[in-house]
């Protein structure tokens, strides 16, 4: 509700102020800071995030929480600790699409792109609808000189009509797959 309501009137700093302040009566309430860390997260302060999802982890083990601790860690470039901390996930759920693509981008991190590529098709096959799994796996593809995939789901992106924040970067790497192509 109140958090909600902050946040779509673009008062993330009040609602963060708010969870704090609940956080600190609820310590121990993964609910309460899961939703600060993902405050945090969307705010681009990864390091804060990362330290809520640790200390959510150290009393409650949840394969979301070791994701979104994994996502963070990959966004400040521990990828060891985020390879390890999306295996977690993974043990403890391992059909969950948004684990796989997550673990299909730290090995593409770790310019693993062929170990990456079974992660982000297996996410596909659970969730084929998704543009930014076929964008990650695009780029993956590009990485392996494989531009023709990378090109027919660049293509299926860009001409979706679905919303994707990355679109125009998808864009932009078809337009240049597709002058290399030339």
């Amino acid at each position: 509700g109140l958090v909600q309501t902050m946040v779509a009137t673009e008062k993330s700093d009040q609602a963060i102020k708010y969870l704090t302040e609940r956080i600190e009566q609820h310590p121990k309430h993964p609910l309460l800071m899961l939703t600060k860390a993902e405050l945090l997260a969307n705010a681009n302060d990864w390091q804060a995030a990362f330290d809520i999802y640790q200390t959510i982890l150290s009393f409650y083990k949840d394969a979301t929480v070791y994701n979104n601790a994994a996502y963070s860690a990959l966004q400040l470039g521990n990828l060891a600790e985020a390879k390890q901390l999306a295996e977690k996930s993974l043990t403890l759920q391992p059909k969950q699409p948004n684990t796989l693509d997550t673990l299909g981008l730290i090995l593409s991190q770790m310019q693993r792109y062929q170990d990456a590529l079974p992660y982000y098709r297996q996410a596909l096959v659970m969730n084929k609808n998704r543009p930014d799994i076929k964008f990650h796996l695009a780029k993956t593809l590009e990485a392996l000189d494989r531009d023709r995939e990378a090109m027919s789901l660049l293509a299926d992106i860009v001409n979706s009509n679905v919303y994707f924040a990355e679109k125009e970067a998808a864009k932009g790497l078809l337009d240049k797959l597709i002058v290399e192509q030339n």
